[in-house]
């Protein structure tokens, strides 16, 4: 899409056409076995399909998938070449904002003619981050139901679950970093190129989706290639340098339209017409505090989006309790927006690190160290550390003390580690059940009132 762009012309189905060539391509270059290239196809025709039906019966209600994604999607689907020309949108993200989601959706929409079609990508992610991060399990040797379940909470963090039928960016955002994470720690295990293709497309993607992608894919692959050069003496470089040019053709708007019309390249995060966008959500609880503190009081803070009259410390919640008012998490929840139970899972976890230290030997504490060191760099570069879904990477720390305490062989370990994994599990349930009720009685409200109004458009 973004070269066709270059060249001038605007969105058609061509575009969609030459990318499901390359992808057979792809696959027969990936997989020697004309039965798998064939399963691979059929499995991906029919889970396309079923994320179709699914995301057209549901409404977004969203208010920023409502606010600006959606126009930006209408636009590119009718003819808006958004490296030549400025749109007449209503609101000013849709020029100044990647759109590495948007163009996937605006394709899907040219093909469907339906605007509600573009969230089967939603959906499409789930799916590949599920399989992918068991794949990543799997080369660990974990039992097969600890695969299922650490996939399942892995997957369904609560940003993910409260913006899958919206066209918030957040979701996908988590879901195709996990995607490129888990795939290039799967190829470290076993070699095999196809999750090396994986970590390659869903890198570019994920670099595409929002301005914060770049910095923060940025720490993970320093750390990525140093333990590899650590591990393997060799310096891993190609991989790289096709996520750079794939990353630069995919981003040429905003960063190169930004520098042409005379802007930072950063615009409007950056430059002399900087728009503060965090100050303007930030709670007034943490107002004047710096970014470690404001992460650690919405961690553990009470679950709400009151970011007006929320108070400090009366906001700050003892772990393991909760008001019937914090099962439930929207789309945009500022103040612990990982669930109800989250605080105190982060409890746990630092009772699990503490004894996974005193426990493993020299090099299991030098990998454990290597990587919550990129986790932790990943979230404290982000002066939006406090907000879940601006920094939803957070919801892994937890995952990677039990993943840690299931290989350890120690009876103690591998008990706190389950403790961890069923919180969690019901914190992702309870809050994804509730928030799936509340999606369902919105859509009711919605389809009635589309029905009502008949084969007619109105004009808000």
């Amino acid at each position: 899409s973004n070269l066709v762009f270059l060249l001038g012309f605007d969105l058609n189905v061509w575009n969609t056409v030459i990318a499901f060539i390359i992808s057979v391509f792809i696959l027969r270059y990936t997989l020697k076995n004309i039965l798998e290239i064939f399963a691979a196809m059929f499995l991906s025709v029919f889970i396309v399909l079923i994320s179709y039906f699914a995301a057209i019966h549901y409404f977004d209600t969203s208010w920023d998938g409502q606010g600006y994604h959606q126009e930006a999607i209408y636009l590119l689907k009718n003819g808006w070449n958004p490296i030549l020309e400025e749109s007449n949108s209503y609101r000013i993200w849709v020029n100044l904002y990647q759109k590495g989601n948007e163009l996937i959706q605006a394709n899907i929409y040219l093909i469907t003619n339906k605007i509600e079609a573009g969230k089967l990508l939603n959906l499409i992610f789930v799916y590949i981050a599920f399989f992918v991060f068991w794949s990543f399990l799997d080369t660990l040797k974990l039992k097969k139901s600890y695969c299922f379940f650490l996939s399942f909470v892995a997957v369904f963090n609560p940003v993910v679950f409260t913006q899958v039928f919206t066209y918030y960016i957040d979701g996908n955002w988590y879901l195709t970093l996990l995607i490129s994470l888990a795939s290039l720690l799967t190829y470290f295990s076993n070699k095999k190129l196809q999750y090396l293709i994986i970590f390659v497309l869903s890198s570019v993607t994920f670099c595409s989706l929002k301005f914060s992608s770049i910095p923060i894919f940025m720490v993970f692959a320093i750390m990525a290639i140093l333990y590899h050069f650590i591990d393997q003496k060799k310096i891993m470089i190609i991989p790289f340098l096709y996520i750079l040019v794939l990353g630069f053709f995919c981003n040429v708007n905003p960063f190169m339209t930004n520098i042409l019309n005379g802007n930072h390249v950063l615009h409007p995060f950056a430059g002399d017409k900087k728009i503060d966008i965090i100050n303007q959500n930030i709670p007034k609880l943490l107002l004047n505090k710096n970014r470690v503190e404001r992460t650690a009081i919405s961690l553990f803070s009470k679950t709400n989006n009151d970011f007006k009259n929320a108070t400090f410390p009366d906001t700050l919640k003892i772990p393991f309790t909760f008001t019937k008012d914090e099962l439930f998490i929207n789309f945009d929840t500022r103040l612990g927006g990982f669930g109800f139970l989250f605080s105190g899972v982060l409890v746990i976890s630092l009772l699990l690190a503490s004894f996974l230290f005193l426990k493993t030997n020299k090099l299991e504490k030098k990998i454990l160290v290597f990587v919550l060191l990129a986790f932790l760099l990943s979230i404290m570069i982000n002066p939006a550390s406090w907000w879940s879904r601006l920094s939803a990477q957070i919801w892994l720390i937890p995952l990677i003390f039990i993943i840690a305490g299931f290989i350890l062989k120690s009876k103690q370990a591998k008990v706190l580690s389950q403790i961890t994994l069923v919180l969690l599990m019901t914190n992702v349930l309870v809050s994804g059940g509730i928030s799936a009720l509340k999606l369902q009685k919105d859509n009711e409200i919605v389809n009635n009132f589309v029905k009502a109004v008949g084969n007619k458009t109105i004009v808000l």
